[in-house]
């Protein structure tokens, strides 16, 4: 079991949120807005007013969309939730720095849960 996690973990790192007490906010707000930049640039989705710390919180058209998109990202190794019609996807300035992994995979993902 131990050889299948590294595996994992090699070829798909977990994303979940930063905890490292060592990245500022606002380095985590730069990032968060980057990441709603480039999500909004390539699927339209926008990023809600709704802030929560090391998470970026993107606004779903329905609930279906957002439990989809959660559920496919979870297969993905990532740490993810939804509220109704919002998605919350980690931050993570430590794995992630400029964001564009978490664009990628929100992208994707959007494009399969259509």
């Amino acid at each position: 079991m131990g050889d299948l996690l590294r595996t994992m973990q090699d070829e798909m790192p977990l994303v979940e949120p930063s905890y490292a007490e060592s990245h500022g906010d606002e380095q985590q707000k730069l990032l968060s807005v980057r990441v709603a930049e480039n999500i909004l640039q390539r699927t339209g989705l926008r990023s809600s007013l709704r802030h929560c710390a090391r998470w970026l919180s993107v606004g779903c058209d329905d609930a279906s969309l957002a439990i989809s998109m959660m559920r496919l990202l979870a297969v993905r190794n990532v740490v993810v939730h939804c509220e109704g019609t919002l998605l919350y996807v980690p931050l993570n300035t430590s794995v992630d720095p400029s964001g564009t992994m978490t664009a990628a995979l929100i992208t994707s993902t959007y494009q399969m849960a259509r």
